[in-house]
């Protein structure tokens, strides 16, 4: 098991599933304080932290033949907590660019937008990993 994870090292897939990994767990922290004063965010800690399990499973589980879909689970869960954190941001935002403090918080847009933005790589790194999928598998036997 150790040689393994020594051999996914070296890996440009692994550098960039632990840059997905760290950008997941970035937004849980602002996510777990805002819960109460928006349920909301709620579902999206849920997929972030399905999206976590899945990143672990890959490491776990390197090249085998389902890698492919934990990776593509992992993205799916990702995105959906992307959509979800900015369903539950998207009063604020509006209160923001319209200037007023109707519906959200107004103060925590630039909170708002880093952490959709810190999501969306992950996303993508997310989605740039399941194409190294198959390579890995190719290396690793």
């Amino acid at each position: 098991m150790m040689q393994i994870i020594k051999s996914q090292i070296k890996l440009p897939r692994f550098r960039l599933q632990v840059a997905a990994l760290i950008l997941c767990i970035v937004p849980i922290a602002y996510m777990f304080g805002k819960t109460e004063s928006c349920p909301e965010y709620l579902p999206a800690i849920v997929f972030v932290f399905l999206a976590v399990a899945a990143e672990v499973a890959l490491f776990i589980f390197p090249g085998k033949k389902f890698s492919g879909f934990i990776a593509l689970g992992c993205v799916i869960f990702l995105a959906l907590s992307l959509c979800y954190f900015m369903c539950g941001g998207v009063l604020s935002v509006v209160d923001y660019i319209y200037g007023i403090k109707l519906f959200g918080d107004s103060t925590q847009f630039g909170a708002i937008v880093g952490y959709s933005v810190v999501l969306g790589l992950a996303v993508i790194s997310g989605i740039v990993c399941c194409f190294f999928v198959k390579e890995q598998a190719e290396q690793i036997k």
